[in-house]
């Protein structure tokens, strides 16, 4: 859903074509409740660059389709942001992901807490009720999801996934029988257009086991929930990442295996914008047209994990 203050309208309409559509495609993926780009839905400059530039229309040359790349990008972004438009929350440059602020929208729901502004508060409550009605609609459709994907967690023994709760704020250390809230693991990974089914319990055990040891850091239940979707966010998006870190798989020639490092061609690149040069340099194809860069990396992955299941045949 898109929505455009006032405000924010009479300075789009003094900026560039390409100013006025970053902001929109940023502005979709606001979070209402905070104000605030970028962290309950990831946002990437090499991510925009994919989806705002044109990759096959019909009757049109390819040399002449325009082309938006990352650096075009970090400038629309800081133009944005000296027009009081935005607000910068995370780093500057390649390889970071974006986290900003809409500054009108953040003032409104200010203005919003505040019993000396009526107008502010008329406006908030308008917008509240509508977000209201969209989100039981799409709480209603979440709850379908994860009725028939807990029946998938038991298939694969994913039972650390079950829902638990701690009681209020209290920060504790991480204990063997831990267990993270599933409907947050279930909305962030979906965030990333990632999926519940695809967790390995090994990545679940080994989080938990790790933090377990270490017997120092505290969180509240939501923080290490938080903590170990991102981690899984990670290993789904980069398969073979896991076994990576763990040291799993490398050679031992000695006893006479081949050498079970993850290849390059498995080795998904970060950065979205290398993305596509990966996905043709590899054999992987392109991304079909229509489709945002999220899920052209859900694809990427998929076949990335078709290859490696036919690689580890070989080596057996």
């Amino acid at each position: 859903m898109l929505l455009v203050l006032p405000a924010e309208l009479e300075i789009l309409r003094e900026m560039r074509p390409l100013d006025r559509d970053v902001f929109n495609y940023l502005a979709e993926r606001v979070d209402y409740n905070s104000g605030v780009i970028g962290r309950s839905r990831r946002v990437s400059y090499g991510g925009m660059a994919l989806d705002l530039s044109e990759r096959d229309v019909a009757r049109r040359v390819k040399s002449t389709l325009v082309k938006v790349t990352s650096k075009d990008l970090i400038n629309t972004v800081t133009r944005l942001v000296n027009a009081g438009l935005l607000s910068r929350m995370s780093a500057k440059g390649f390889g970071h992901d974006l986290v900003l602020s809409r500054v009108f929208f953040v003032q409104l729901l200010s203005a919003d807490n505040s019993v000396q502004n009526p107008v502010g508060n008329a406006v908030g409550f308008q917008l509240g009720m509508l977000l209201k009605k969209l989100t039981n609609n799409n709480n209603d459709l979440q709850s379908n999801n994860e009725s028939s994907q807990s029946s998938v967690g038991n298939a694969v023994g994913i039972t650390s996934l079950q829902h638990t709760s701690t009681p209020g704020d209290d920060k504790f250390l991480m204990s063997l029988d831990w267990k993270p809230d599933q409907g947050d693991v279930v909305k962030i990974l979906a965030m990333s257009g990632l999926f519940y089914e695809n967790v390995k319990a090994d990545w679940v055990n080994e989080f938990v086991s790790h933090w377990f040891s270490e017997g120092e850091r505290k969180l509240t239940q939501r923080q290490w929930t938080v903590k170990l979707a991102r981690l899984l966010v990670d290993y789904l998006s980069h398969p073979g990442l896991f076994e990576q870190r763990r040291g799993i798989g490398k050679a031992v020639k000695s006893a006479g295996f081949k050498n079970l490092a993850v290849p390059e061609w498995a080795r998904i690149p970060r950065d979205d914008e290398q993305m596509v040069a990966f996905m043709r340099h590899f054999g992987y194809g392109e991304p079909d047209v229509g489709i945002s860069y999220q899920q052209a990396r859900v694809m990427l992955v998929r076949k990335v994990e078709i290859r490696l299941t036919e690689w580890k045949k070989g080596l057996s």
